[in-house]
């Protein structure tokens, strides 16, 4: 009997009250979940309205990153090639010169006034082709503003389900630890009065350090994770916020099939795309400026000795005979064939990574369901056979303190697989170019 018997049956009802209290707990995670907001407000607040909001959904928290430094820089950058674009049509500027020859001597029988009006006049595709390419970089910059609106959507649907994580998990980890103090104080007074043996008390006040130090651990990652997210809001340090979407989720998951390689339609597709045009745009402009612009002037000559005024006209077209630009011909034609292998290497790429992020969330997917169907009812029977064998006095009071602390650490790996599924699942919404900024840019 590791237990005096003269207090076994009081020892009894006080270890089934705890071991209620941490059944609780365990599944504290999930019933917490529920008690949240399913769907919080469809307006989100605002900016400086954030550390008063009672909550926070995920749509509310991409709204509120509508306003992101990337996303303004990407947009501005359309401008930018807009305005570039506008400029591309349009011609020289013309010049007005005028000249006056023997200046000093004008009242003599020396000296003329010349005024000439000067215009190029370009008489190849320079203007056609250079306007081209000021179009074909603000397509670019189109498309970079929509990968990067894609590309924050995932990245903050990450960051959030990572708050979000940390968030129940600390809220675990503080039930489990309160729990443990219980224990801990209840095994003391036991052993004061000499009725349990130390070491119980010892491995009951190990089980109370080790979650102290988790809990210290999740608050310091929780942290972490709030100012990382404040980030997309334009914040630089966390926004104390409750996060309102649900981690764990009780219907079942989705088996998703291999995803149609949608490489074409992808902004990432797009960008690699526009690039060889812009490349093969820029060929053709080079070409182009193989023969220079006509120049033509018009104007008048005065001779005041002769009393002579007179019109002027004049042409002026450089013969491209050594062909200056072949050069940058060359490198226009080098850099097609480098746009077009820079494609070929970012379809193989985009090809791959959406591979292992198919086979990333399968994983995730497989992970949860092996958790909740087998390896979690397996911890908590060995749990109720342990706390049996202890009511009958075949194991000591240290045995349960050890199967109570596995099922603990199994309840907490169960939040962070949850956490892990839902940033892959963020993943591959990246990959199947569904964005809700997107729609709202």
């Amino acid at each position: 009997m590791f237990i005096l018997s003269r207090s076994r049956h009081a020892q009894m009802l006080l270890i089934k009250a705890l071991l209620l209290v941490t059944s609780t707990a365990s599944l504290s995670a999930a019933d917490l979940l529920n008690a949240l907001p399913a769907k919080a407000t469809d307006a989100a607040p605002a900016i400086q309205d954030l550390a008063q909001a009672s909550s926070l959904s995920l749509r509310q928290a991409l709204d509120l990153a509508k306003g992101n430094f990337s996303l303004d820089i990407a947009a501005a950058q359309i401008q930018v090639q807009a305005a570039l674009s506008e400029q591309a049509k349009r011609l020289p500027n013309p010049l007005l010169n005028a000249s006056a020859e023997e200046f000093p001597s004008l009242a003599g029988n020396t000296g003329e006034f010349t005024l000439q009006w000067q215009q190029a006049l370009p008489i190849s595709e320079r203007i056609t082709q250079q306007t081209r390419l000021a179009e074909q970089k603000k397509l670019l910059a189109q498309v970079a503003l929509d990968l990067q609106a894609l590309a924050l959507q995932r990245d903050l649907t990450q960051s959030y389900y990572q708050v979000l994580t940390w968030q129940v998990y600390l809220q675990q980890s503080e039930t489990l630890q309160q729990t443990a103090q219980a224990m801990r104080q209840l095994l003391e007074a036991q052993a004061n009065a000499g009725k349990i043996l130390l070491v119980e008390v010892n491995r009951a006040r190990l089980l109370e350090q080790e979650l102290q130090l988790q809990t210290q651990n999740a608050s310091l990652q929780w942290e972490q994770a709030k100012i990382q997210l404040a980030l997309f809001w334009n914040q630089d340090r966390a926004m104390d916020v409750h996060l309102s979407e649900a981690l764990m989720l009780h219907e079942s998951l989705p088996e998703i099939d291999p995803l149609r390689p949608n490489w074409q339609s992808h902004p990432e597709g797009q960008q690699a795309e526009q690039s060889v045009q812009q490349q093969a745009i820029n060929l053709n402009l080079q070409e182009a400026l193989v023969w220079p612009d006509l120049k033509w002037s018009l104007g008048l000559r005065y001779i005041p000795y002769q009393n002579n005024l007179a019109p002027t006209f004049g042409l002026s077209l450089p013969l491209p005979i050594n062909n200056a630009n072949q050069g940058a011909i060359d490198a226009a034609q080098a850099q097609v064939y480098q746009a077009q292998t820079q494609q070929q290497a970012a379809q193989v790429r985009f090809n791959n990574r959406q591979q292992q992020s198919l086979l990333t969330y399968q994983n995730s997917l497989r992970s949860i369901e092996r958790f909740r169907e087998q390896i979690l009812p397996v911890a908590k029977e060995n749990m109720s056979l342990n706390q049996v064998a202890f009511e009958a006095g075949k194991l000591p009071y240290l045995a349960l303190l050890n199967a109570q602390k596995s099922l603990n650490s199994l309840q907490l790996d169960y939040i962070k697989l949850w956490g892990d599924y839902h940033q892959q699942r963020a993943d591959l919404v990246y990959f199947s170019q569904s964005s809700q900024l997107l729609e709202s840019l």
